[in-house]
């Protein structure tokens, strides 16, 4: 361990020097010139700044911290795949992949790849600056904040190199909102290709994941397969479509906070509420991704990739209620009543009629919410899932079989809420 960390702080330091002094590397011809900054370091390794003069344009520069053979044979290999080379109508999806190797380099690390310098920030720093802006006192989401079409496009195309890497056999393995970069006109970068799928034995320890977005047996160690990449793939999208969405709760849409154990994922298990009452059909893809057992029984990217241009276009529309029927129960009642809310009724008062701290409103659009009252503290399940606290001034879309209850009003009667 101690040895490590010595080649760890050695190599931080040599790419301290390189960029304050502007050092050169001439490796075959080709001269390249770093630039002036602090380095990157990161899991894998330092990612520093430099102009690849053969190619007159500015790139990056990759050490790893760990130059074991293992990894020079990945790296080599994924060169020689030439992925930026690759489907360039669809932008810079492969952009950051390595297109160069330098070899016999002087200093602890021997050897670095370069990647070509992409455009736009990760998607961690794009998500994290929403989550600023909407904490601030405003309008939400802000006027400057990315519209619906750009981050269903960023699902889209990362749906697209998903495809076009399993046509090659290959897996990212390593999805997660650090190594996408994306632009405010849609474009997606995938970036970090280090943890590849490759099907030597001795490599796959290098395929560990990121936690919360790995697949379970990417995250257990035991071998990518085809379909590995679609667990974060899914999460990801619903990350982008949830983030500005006007219903969903700021902590939700930015801030929600994600773990995993050895075992499974317990990332998002399911698709969140709203998103799923506006598009169902993103749901079915959604949970059929985390509740599959095989990673190739995970629906394919082409599947998401006619959604996701839907939901770009607008042709896919809202799902709509036309009816909800409320059905109290409780432990010790004998006389259940049901009411069915037709279309067009002004905002049913749950309180009212079942002891329930809200109001049920109808929206233009056929579709329903439950409105919290002032000092209510509802609990909310839906479809047989654990509750979920909400608070007055949040709005709960109507979602088949939920089941309401008010901790205030005494924990023996509920509300279901049966859609269709």
């Amino acid at each position: 361990m101690e040895n490590e960390q010595q080649i760890r702080a050695a190599i931080l330091r040599e790419a301290n020097a390189r960029q304050a002094n502007e050092q050169k590397i001439n490796h075959n011809g080709s001269v390249y010139t770093f630039r002036k900054g602090l380095p990157k370091p990161g899991r894998e390794g330092v990612v520093q700044l430099a102009h690849d003069g053969d190619l007159n344009r500015l790139c990056q520069i990759k050490f790893f911290f760990e130059p074991t053979p293992a990894r020079l044979a990945r790296s080599k290999r994924l060169v020689r795949t030439a992925l930026p080379e690759l489907n360039k109508e669809r932008g810079d999806i492969f952009g950051g992949a390595p297109y160069r190797m330098l070899t016999g380099l002087e200093g602890t690390c021997s050897y670095a790849i370069v990647m070509k310098n992409v455009p736009g920030e990760t998607w961690e720093f794009v998500k994290d600056a929403g989550y600023d802006l909407a904490a601030n006192a405003g309008p939400y989401p802000r006027p400057e904040w990315h519209t619906l079409r750009t981050r269903a496009l960023w699902a889209f195309n990362l749906a697209a190199a998903i495809r076009e890497l399993e046509t090659r056999h290959m897996q990212h393995c390593d999805l997660s909102l650090g190594n996408i970069m994306v632009t405010p006109d849609g474009t997606l970068s995938l970036i970090d290709f280090d943890a590849f799928n490759h099907p030597l034995e001795d490599e796959r320890s290098l395929c560990v994941g990121s936690r919360g977005y790995a697949s379970p047996e990417v995250w257990q160690r035991q071998g990518a397969r085809e379909g590995s990449d679609r667990v974060g793939m899914a999460i990801l999208a619903q990350e982008f479509l949830l983030a500005g969405m006007l219903d969903v709760p700021v902590e939700d849409a930015f801030a929600t906070s994600y773990d995993q154990d050895q075992q499974i994922c317990t990332r998002t298990a399911r698709c969140h509420p709203v998103l799923a009452s506006k598009y169902p059909d993103f749901a079915t893809l959604f949970n059929a991704t985390m509740q599959a057992t095989a990673p190739g029984d995970r629906p394919c990217p082409s599947n998401w990739m006619e959604v996701l241009q839907g939901i770009a276009e607008g042709t896919i529309k809202r799902h709509c209620f036309k009816k909800v029927t409320v059905r109290e129960g409780a432990i010790a009642m004998t006389n259940p009543k049901t009411v069915t809310v037709m279309n067009g009724t002004a905002p049913y008062d749950l309180e009212t009629s079942f002891g329930i701290g809200a109001h049920l409103r109808a929206n233009k659009d056929s579709t329903y919410d439950v409105l919290p009252s002032v000092k209510a503290e509802l609990q909310v399940r839906y479809k047989g899932k654990t509750y979920r606290p909400f608070k007055a001034g949040e709005i709960i879309p109507v979602e088949s079989g939920m089941v309401l209850a008010d901790r205030n009003k005494g924990s023996l009667k509920s509300v279901t809420l049966l859609a269709e």
